[in-house]
């Protein structure tokens, strides 16, 4: 007696959910220069539950693709930096989710002419 049964599965991602909210920080913030990421992966029959990380502009923060682990690039313009991090699926490209960096700099004081300050006497 040989039976052979043939079970089909369709390995299926559900979702992909980073497991973290934007991040906003201050260029000169040494607690929040860096990180690692972490995603849930909802499958099913056997999906690879694994992701790939991406960084939409690596002059401002740099992810691992493998690790999730990210890194505020340094630099000395003024003004608001961002970036979105992604986390996307390798079994199913179709599925993933994203949160955005913010990085503010200090603004540089500026100087401003001064006029003397006058008082007028009120009687």
């Amino acid at each position: 007696y040989d039976i052979t049964s043939v079970l089909l599965l369709d390995p299926t991602v559900e979702f992909v959910t980073i497991d973290q909210d934007d991040i906003e920080s201050f260029e000169d913030d040494s607690e929040n220069q860096s990180g690692t990421l972490t995603a849930t992966v909802e499958v099913s029959d056997g999906a690879d539950d694994s992701v790939v990380w991406s960084s939409s502009d690596e002059t401002v923060a740099t992810i691992n693709e493998n690790t999730g682990a990210w890194e505020i690039v340094p630099q000395q313009e003024t003004g608001t930096r961002t970036t979105t991090f992604t986390a996307t699926s390798v079994e199913d490209s179709e599925k993933s989710d994203s949160i955005t960096l913010t990085l503010y700099s200090l603004q540089p004081e500026f100087e401003k002419e001064s006029e003397p300050t006058t008082f007028e006497t009120i009687e």
